[in-house]
């Protein structure tokens, strides 16, 4: 099991360049790479993708680092009533989508974590997730790539609380990898999303099972999706890595971190690599509790 770490907020307050040497010095084996946000920048555009992923891989080479996963662009599209206007409206990030996943393989992933669209509650949501997911299976099998379905949330339209989408709850995920080609198609569990949603991450390793190939690893209060290290909050880390090892898990450790590492990084740069130290050696400790683990037979 290979420690990684998310990109997102060092790579957008230092660069890439300077962001990838941070985290080779604090340690980790591999980065996820998120394309979320920054699809609409010229030198993420399909044209020039392959160019720019070439050179970001280099420079992570050239740091000892590699590339295990990536996130996909998009975030939660919420459609309206009017579904054949709302998918007018999200071609480009269909587009973005694709133009992700051929980066994805040229920095070197093995897998790329896509979300499910949020459709409206007359549509149904099962059909047109699978459907939009396997539109996806040409790009995939031409570039040798696999993509991981996270379980999300998102709010309600005051933003007052947290609503269930497709694919929230682990018992969907799984039938969702159970309907689509397992060739293109697994599992990504997102420890602090299921935790938020009052469910139990180590229910949801023994669920996924073989289903289950990558994570994103953090912690909050169960109330609200904090983003923080494992130990911060309520999620019990044991028995997260425990059921890891019992179902014979073979993806990576890997973070999706924010919360207070950001505010470290954003003004005050001198701590910043110290938190990613602690985060680092965290990661080593939860990693020897799952290589240590006699599975239950």
């Amino acid at each position: 099991m290979k420690l990684s770490i998310n990109t997102a907020p060092v790579f957008n307050e230092l660069g890439i360049a300077a962001g990838t040497e941070i985290l080779a010095q604090a340690g980790f084996d591999a980065i996820d790479f998120n394309f979320r946000d920054i699809m609409h920048k010229e030198r993420y555009s399909r044209r020039n993708i392959e160019k720019t992923c070439e050179s970001i891989r280099k420079i992570a080479e050239a740091n000892g680092l590699y590339y295990n996963q990536t996130h996909g662009s998009g975030s939660i599209m919420s459609f309206k009533e009017d579904i054949d206007l709302c998918d007018k409206e999200n071609s480009l990030v269909r587009e973005y989508i694709e133009t992700s996943i051929i980066g994805s393989a040229i920095l070197g992933a093995e897998r790329v974590v896509l979300h499910p669209v949020n459709c409206p509650g007359s549509y149904d949501a099962r059909q047109y997730n699978l459907e939009f997911f396997e539109s996806f299976i040409p790009v995939l099998k031409e570039y040798g790539i696999t993509a991981a379905i996270e379980n999300v949330w998102t709010h309600n339209e005051d933003k007052s609380r947290i609503i269930t989408i497709p694919c929230s709850m682990y018992e969907e995920q799984a039938e969702y990898c159970d309907a689509l080609d397992s060739r293109y198609f697994t599992a990504c569990l997102d420890i602090g999303h299921c935790f938020l949603l009052g469910r139990k991450p180590e229910d949801a390793v023994c669920y996924l099972g073989s289903r289950l190939s990558c994570l994103h690893v953090h912690d909050n209060d169960g109330i609200s999706d904090r983003h923080t290290p494992p130990y911060s909050g309520g999620v019990n880390w044991d028995a997260v890595m425990t059921a890891l090892a019992d179902t014979g898990y073979k993806g990576d450790f890997t973070y999706e971190i924010t919360g207070g590492y950001t505010a470290y990084l954003k003004s005050e740069h001198e701590i910043y690599p110290y938190a990613l130290k602690l985060a680092e050696v965290t990661g080593r400790n939860l990693i020897r509790k799952f290589t240590t683990h006699t599975p239950c037979s």
